[in-house]
């Protein structure tokens, strides 16, 4: 499903005694030594935003589908008008 939808999942490697234990199998080195832990913490902030978007309204009142992308996307500029305001005042 995720490469159906064009992206790219970034999960990381469960490490059970990490400094004891040799990792077996190519794939799951190759997972450890790929593994960008800058690009996984970025996913607090998107998580962030989306519980913020749906605080707003918990559902989507468009029927049509590109209603409903219109809808999100208005939101979303709200969302960001509304945290370029905050910092605005803040700085």
């Amino acid at each position: 499903m995720v490469h159906e939808l064009g992206a790219e999942a970034h999960i990381p490697a469960r490490r059970v005694h990490a400094h004891a234990v040799q990792q077996h199998g190519l794939l799951r080195r190759r997972q450890l030594r790929v593994f960008d832990e800058a690009r996984y913490r970025r996913r607090a902030l998107v998580e962030t935003v989306n519980s913020v978007i749906k605080r707003c309204s918990s559902f989507v009142r468009s029927r049509s589908e590109r209603g409903q992308v219109n809808e999100l996307t208005l939101r979303a500029a709200a969302h960001n008008a509304r945290r370029a305001a905050v910092l605005a005042n803040e700085g």
